[in-house]
C-alpha cells in the first residue's frame, strides 16, 4: 500500500503535479471568460435592438385594442344617451335603438336595456314583455326593491339567458349600478360571475344610467334618485382583440390584460399565447412576476374608473427575427482560440496517467472486496432462507399436533358418551332380565307353565336387544378405531353391492331403490359401504300414505375440485326441523318412529363415517316430499364419467 505522500512512478508526487498544470488550468479559464465575455457583450447589442423592435411593436397592439374597447364603451354611452334624450317608447322600440349601436362592431358588441321595475308594476311588465318574448319572467333574489330587469338584448341570437335576469340582485354588479347612478359615468365590470356563465370567461360588463326615473318610484338610498334603467354593454375581451389584430396581420406578440382596479384574486382577466396555444387561456397574477425580459408594459384607462395594464411579451418567431448568429460565431472563435492554447500545455500533464493507473489498480482491489462482501451476504441470505423454512415447519408441526390434540379431544368426549349409554342403555335390559327371572323361579312351583313360557320368551328378547346394543357400539367405536386405509372408491359401485346386499330386505318391504352416477374418491372402501347401506336401509324403513318405500340415490351435481356430495332421498314422513341434529347422536330416534326395530345407531355410525374422512353430513326435507339425507365428502379424483351407462338401476321387489 502507498501512503498519501508517496511519489508516483514519475517521480512527481500529487502538489508537483499541481504545479505542473496550473498555467493550463489559468490559460484555459482566463480564455472560456474572454470568450464568455465577448458572447455576452454581443448578446446584450442583440437584446437591446430586439428589445427596441418589439417595444414599436408591442405599442401598436396596444394602441389597436384600445380602439376596439373604446369603441364598444362609447357604443354603451351613445345608446344610453339617445334613449335619454328620446320619449319613452314601446319596449320592441328600443331593440332598435340597442341594434344601431351594436350592429357596426363586427359581433364583438351585446347591447342590453335593463329598466326600472317597482315591485307593484312587475306582474304588468311582464306581461308586456311575453308579448315581444315568450316565456319572458324576471329572474331576482330581491323582495319589495326596485329591481333592473333585462329587457331588450341586442343581438338576441346566442343571448336568450341574458332576458329578464335582474342585475339589481348580482351582488358584483349591484356597487357598480349604484357607482353609475351617482356619478353618471360609465363603468366597467371584468368580475361578473353571471355574464362569464353565459358568454364566456373574457366576458366583459359595461354599464350606464340613463336619465331620471319617473315620478312615481321611489327615491333609493344615496345622494342620487334611480335611474330610469340602464344600458348594458357585454363585450369578450378575446373577440375584441381578435378583431383588433386581424387588422394588423401579425402574430408575433402575447398579450395579458390585468385589470389593476378589480379585488385580488380576479385582477387577472385575459391572456393571449399567439404561438403556443388557443387565442384566449386563463392567466394567472403570478404571470406578472414572470413576465421580467423583453417585454413591454402599458396602462389603459378603459373608462374613468378603471384601468387596465397591457403586457406584451415576445413570441419565438420574434425572437428567432430579432436574435443573429454573431454572438454564438464569437464564443465559438474564443473557445476555438482557448482550446488551441490550451493544446500547448498538455505534455505537461502526463503523468496523470500513471495517477490514473494507481486508481484503476485500487479500484480492482475494492472490486474484489466487494465480490467477498457479496459471497458472505449470500451465504446469510442462504442461512436466514433456512431459518425461516425451519419456523414454517415448525409451525406446521404445532398445527398437527394441534389438530391431533383436539381429534383426542372429540374421543375424549365420544368415550364418556359411550359411557352415559352403557350405563343407561345396557342396564335396562339386564334388569329386565333379573325380574323375569325372579318371576321365572317362582312360577315354576305353580302350575302354569304357559305363563312359564311368555317370561321365557321375554327374556330372550331382552337378550337380543342387549346384543344388538353391544354389536351397534362396537360398529360406532370401530370407525375410527378398526378403519382401513384410504383408497380410490367408485361410489357407483359400491352402491350396486349395497343393493344386492338389500334384495331381501328389498323383497319384504315391496321397495324401489333408484341409482344415479355417483363420484369416485378417495376413502375407506367398507365404510364407505356401510355408509351406504345404512342411508339406504334407513329410507326403506318408510312409505308414504301406505305406498311401498321408494329411496334415490344420486350426486346433487355440485361436484367441485374440493368437495363432492352424495344424496340419499327417502318417500317418507319427513323429518321436524327440531330433531334434524339430534337423530344423529347416538341411541337417539325420531320422535313417533314406526320403525320398531330401529337402533338409533345407524345415522350416529353415518355421522362418524363422514367426520373420519373430513367431511359432514346433515339432513333436510326434499324437494316435493319425504327426506333427503346429503353426505359432503372431500373429492381426490374427477366424476367417474365410466358409471354414466349405468344411470336409472332399479332393484324392485322380486327383482
Amino acid at each position: 500500500m502507498h501512503n498519501r505522500d508517496e511519489p508516483s512512478r514519475g517521480g512527481l508526487t500529487a502538489g508537483g503535479h499541481l504545479r505542473a498544470i496550473w498555467p493550463a488550468v489559468l490559460t484555459l479559464l482566463a480564455g472560456v471568460g474572454a470568450s464568455i465575455a465577448f458572447y455576452l457583450l454581443l448578446q446584450r447589442g442583440d437584446e437591446q435592438a430586439a428589445t427596441y423592435v418589439f417595444g414599436e411593436r408591442a405599442k401598436t397592439y396596444i394602441r389597436a385594442v384600445e380602439k376596439v374597447l373604446d369603441a364598444n364603451i362609447n357604443a354603451v354611452h351613445w345608446a344610453a344617451a339617445t334613449i335619454a334624450n328620446t320619449a319613452t317608447p314601446a319596449e320592441d322600440g328600443f331593440r332598435r335603438y340597442l341594434a344601431a349601436f351594436s350592429g357596426g362592431h363586427s359581433g364583438t358588441l351585446t347591447l342590453m336595456w335593463a329598466p326600472a321595475v317597482t315591485p307593484e308594476d312587475t306582474p304588468s311588465f311582464e306581461q308586456r314583455a311575453r308579448e315581444l318574448q315568450d316565456g319572458y319572467s324576471i329572474r331576482t333574489t330581491l323582495a319589495g326593491e326596485i329591481q333592473y330587469p333585462t329587457l331588450a338584448v341586442e343581438p338576441l341570437s346566442g343571448h336568450e339567458g341574458l332576458l329578464g335576469y335582474d342585475w339589481a340582485s348580482d351582488p358584483e354588479t349591484r356597487p357598480y349600478l349604484d357607482y353609475a347612478r351617482d356619478s353618471g359615468k360609465t363603468f366597467v365590470i371584468s368580475n361578473c360571475a353571471y355574464l362569464k356563465e353565459v358568454l364566456g370567461p373574457t366576458a366583459v360588463l359595461v354599464v350606464r344610467a340613463v336619465g331620471a326615473p319617473p315620478a312615481q318610484l321611489p327615491q333609493a338610498s344615496g345622494d342620487a334618485p334611480p335611474p330610469k334603467g340602464y344600458v348594458i354593454g357585454a363585450f369578450r375581451i378575446d373577440n375584441a382583440v381578435d378583431v383588433a389584430l386581424a387588422l394588423l396581420n401579425q402574430e408575433q406578440v402575447n398579450l395579458h390584460i390585468f385589470d389593476t382596479v378589480a379585488p385580488e384574486g380576479s385582477m387577472a382577466i385575459y391572456s393571449r399565447i399567439a404561438e403556443d396555444g388557443p387565442p384566449a387561456q386563463e392567466v394567472h397574477e403570478d404571470n406578472l412576476l414572470l413576465l421580467r425580459h423583453m417585454n413591454y408594459t402599458g396602462a389603459v384607462e378603459v373608462a374613468p374608473t378603471r384601468r387596465w395594464l397591457f403586457v406584451c411579451t415576445p413570441t419565438k418567431a420574434h425572437l428567432a427575427e430579432a436574435y443573429t448568429w454573431q454572438p454564438l460565431l464569437g464564443l465559438l472563435a474564443g473557445l476555438s482560440l482557448t482550446a488551441v492554447v490550451f493544446q500547448h500545455f498538455l505534455s505537461q500533464i502526463q503523468q496523470r496517467r500513471k495517477a490514473e493507473a494507481l486508481v484503476q489498480r485500487r479500484t480492482a482491489e475494492l472490486q474484489r472486496t466487494n465480490e467477498r462482501l457479496s459471497t458472505e451476504i449470500a451465504a446469510r441470505k442462504q442461512f436466514e432462507a433456512e431459518r425461516e423454512e425451519l419456523l414454517d415447519l415448525l409451525a406446521q408441526s404445532n398445527d398437527t399436533l394441534q389438530h391431533l390434540n383436539e381429534r383426542l379431544a372429540i374421543s375424549n368426549s365420544d368415550l364418556q358418551d359411550f359411557a352415559v349409554v352403557t350405563s343407561h342403555d345396557l342396564k335396562e335390559p339386564l334388569r329386565k332380565v333379573r325380574v323375569l327371572a325372579g318371576n321365572l323361579r317362582q312360577l315354576l312351583g305353580t302350575a302354569s307353565p304357559d305363563r312359564a313360557q311368555e317370561y321365557i320368551e321375554l327374556i330372550e328378547l331382552c337378550a337380543e336387544r342387549m346384543h344388538r346394543l353391544i354389536t351397534n357400539i362396537l360398529q360406532v367405536s370401530r370407525v375410527t378405531t378398526h378403519g382401513n386405509p384410504f383408497t380410490s372408491v367408485d361410489l357407483s359401485q359400491v352402491a350396486r353391492d349395497v343393493v344386492d346386499d338389500l334384495a331381501v330386505r328389498i323383497q319384504e318391504t315391496g321397495g324401489t331403490v333408484d341409482l344415479e352416477p355417483l363420484p369416485a374418491v378417495i376413502a375407506d372402501p367398507m365404510q364407505m359401504r356401510q355408509l351406504l347401506q345404512n342411508l339406504i336401509d334407513n329410507g326403506l324403513k318408510y312409505g308414504s300414505n301406505g305406498t311401498p318405500p321408494r329411496v334415490r340415490v344420486f350426486g346433487n351435481g355440485s361436484c367441485q375440485t374440493d368437495r363432492c356430495e352424495i344424496c340419499v332421498q327417502d318417500e317418507g314422513p319427513g323429518i321436524a326441523p327440531e330433531d334434524a341434529e339430534r337423530i344423529f347422536a347416538l341411541f337417539q330416534r325420531v320422535s313417533g318412529d314406526p320403525a320398531e326395530d330401529s337402533s338409533g345407531v345407524g345415522l350416529a355410525v353415518c355421522r362418524k363415517i363422514a367426520e373420519r374422512h373430513g367431511g359432514s353430513i346433515r339432513v333436510e326435507p326434499a324437494a316435493s316430499r319425504g327426506t333427503r339425507f346429503t353426505v359432503v365428502l372431500p373429492a381426490a379424483i374427477p366424476f367417474n364419467t365410466a358409471a354414466l351407462h349405468d344411470s336409472g338401476i332399479e332393484a324392485a321387489a322380486g327383482s
